[in-house]
């Protein structure tokens, strides 16, 4: 399968701490998506959002510093579980992603 890589660099006005926060606890993250969301704060620990669109597991996690996640969209073809890096610091989500090349606009 075609991949393409997305990077993406962008700033918040909020702390490493309190971006941490909004990705990684469900009750935040349901309330900034709208929608139906389960995360483990546990490495090997599963992750949905999006009503079910979206469910993954955490590959590596460093409170305040970084999210790895591998996750999937549920229209991306079956098995495809790109890697995510997200590395929080300067208050900056930097993100390197591997879609699906018909899905990376």
């Amino acid at each position: 399968m075609k991949t393409r890589t997305i990077r993406q660099q962008v700033t918040f006005k909020a702390s490493p701490h309190e971006l941490y926060e909004l990705l990684m606890d469900e009750k935040k993250h349901g309330q900034f998506t709208r929608s139906r969301t389960t995360i483990s704060r546990k490495v090997g620990g599963k992750i949905s959002s999006g009503d079910g669109y979206i469910d993954g597991i955490n590959l590596e996690l460093v409170p305040d510093k970084k999210i790895v996640q591998s996750w999937r969209a549920s229209d991306w073809p079956e098995g495809h579980y790109p890697s995510h890096l997200g590395v929080l610091s300067c208050r900056r989500w930097h993100a390197h992603d591997f879609h699906p090349e018909r899905r990376a606009r």
